[in-house]
């Protein structure tokens, strides 16, 4: 048996498993970039009150009990 071609392949293994491992550390850090910068529009639009202006449940007056 040939053992150049086994060596090959190890090394083929190797290679695409640090670069799937690097793949997957470049996924999380652009997922928890995303993630913060979601965070902080919301908090801002908290800060500003934009949620305020979306009726709350009890505000509908399809649903306020009749007095």
């Amino acid at each position: 048996m040939d053992w150049w071609y086994f060596i090959a392949a190890e090394l083929l293994f190797f290679v695409l498993f640090v670069l799937f491992f690097i793949w997957q550390y470049g996924s999380l850090q652009k997922d928890k970039a995303l993630l913060k910068a979601q965070r902080e529009a919301e908090a801002e639009a908290e800060r500003l009150g934009a949620n305020a202006a979306q009726p709350q449940v009890n505000e509908r007056p399809e649903l306020k009990s009749h007095e």
